[in-house]
């Protein structure tokens, strides 16, 4: 926490809330996320047998395929989406499905689903196949960019010291998750000390009389089941200081039981003409699957002359 003051001491926070949005990869904890996914649908009916004779009754085999994409800055599907939705049981144990369904699941982009199914008065089975594969996974390094592109996007000029402003898309879903409810509880997944504002209602000149945290970052996972997902939330906070003097930082990498992971600390000399600013470290490498765990906060302290 900020309990110190140097001639000029004031500043600014901007937060960005982005979603990660696609589908859910199929690799449990099924947070890689994909903005394209291709379909392929087999209906093979010529297994089917004629009723009197016992031969295959000559039916045909048709495939047809289909493509889906998601626009990774709102969320929403793109306007050539076909109306079809494949299902894929996720949480769900594909053990549970009904006898002679199969199941086969290749990495983390790739799932075919065999369904049998009879057409009395005819003999035989026909099955349904249904292929799909994900592609374009939307990364944490891309992520990352697309929340330093809305703060890039706001006017430091117009902003009142000692407030904040949030800022964030039009998006169709927020992150409702096994560790948050929506957006603005994206926050308890920090220490109470840290943010000292709140995230919902007001999004423009919220007073920041103190400050407990000069930059932090939460990335979270969405809830990811068999009839819907959400996705992955991220909100990541930058600062900016007016100060005279030296200072240090200190990074605090944190997992979501709030237990420190590691802390690293950097140091630095502020000056009344010029303000600074306090980033946290970005995501990291776009490691495939992603699979979130770590949140982090930066505290700006003051060092002896």
């Amino acid at each position: 926490m900020i309990s110190f003051f140097t001639p000029c001491l004031r500043w600014k926070i901007l937060v960005a809330y982005k979603g990660q949005h696609g589908w859910p990869g199929f690799q449990s904890p099924f947070a890689t996320r994909y903005l394209t996914m291709a379909l392929k649908v087999t209906n093979d009916q010529s297994g089917l047998t004629n009723q009197f004779t016992g031969l295959p009754d000559g039916l045909p085999i048709t495939v047809t395929d289909y493509t889906f994409g998601i626009d990774r800055i709102t969320g929403r599907g793109l306007a050539a989406n076909p109306s079809v939705v494949p299902d894929f049981p996720y949480a769900d144990a594909i053990a549970t499905s009904p006898p002679g369904e199969t199941w086969e699941v290749i990495g983390d982009t790739f799932f075919k689903h065999i369904v049998p199914y009879a057409q009395p008065p005819l003999g035989g089975l026909a099955y349904e196949i249904t292929e799909v594969t994900l592609s374009n996974p939307y990364t944490t390094t891309q992520l990352d960019a697309d929340a330093n592109a809305l703060l890039a996007a706001v006017d430091l000029t117009k902003m009142d010291w000692f407030t904040a402003q949030i800022v964030q898309n039009a998006e169709v879903f927020f992150p409702i998750g096994p560790y948050t409810l929506s957006f603005d509880t994206l926050a308890n997944l920090l220490p109470p000390d840290v943010i000292g504002f709140s995230l919902s209602g007001i999004q423009t000149n919220i007073p920041v009389p103190v400050l407990p945290a000069a930059a932090w970052y939460v990335f979270t996972p969405g809830f990811v089941g068999r009839d819907t997902w959400y996705p992955n939330g991220y909100l990541k906070a930058v600062g900016w200081f007016s100060m005279a003097g030296n200072y240090a930082l200190q990074t605090n990498y944190i997992n979501y039981q709030q237990q420190t992971i590691n802390q690293t600390s950097a140091t630095g000399i502020g000056s009344c003409a010029a303000s600074f600013e306090v980033t946290p470290p970005p995501l990291g490498a776009s490691q495939l699957p992603i699979a979130p765990g770590q949140d982090v906060f930066v505290l700006l302290e003051p060092n002896s002359p």
